[in-house]
């Protein structure tokens, strides 16, 4: 009983949180919304430019990066049309 009661009061939050939408609907968000991130090692190198010029284009705020858990940059590939 515990447990079923636990189970509707998540559901219920999450109905609430992504506004009613169904499991399909949520779960075709998600996959539409995934994006490769890359190195800037491999961004540079689909750049044709050096790891140097694509780290001050990302100081410069040309292009956008977010920091990983080590640390480290990691570039959207959209981010790729914006210098091409």
């Amino acid at each position: 009983m515990q447990r079923l009661a636990a189970l509707e009061t998540a559901s219920a939050v999450l109905a609430e949180h992504f506004n009613g939408m169904t499991a399909d609907e949520l779960e075709s968000k998600i996959e539409s919304k995934k994006e490769r991130s890359c190195s800037v090692k491999a961004f540079a190198k689909l750049a044709e430019a050096s790891p140097a010029t694509v780290h001050r284009w990302v100081a410069n705020g040309i292009i956008k990066a977010h920091k990983n858990a080590l640390g480290k940059y990691r570039i959207m590939e959209s981010e790729l049309q914006k210098i091409l």
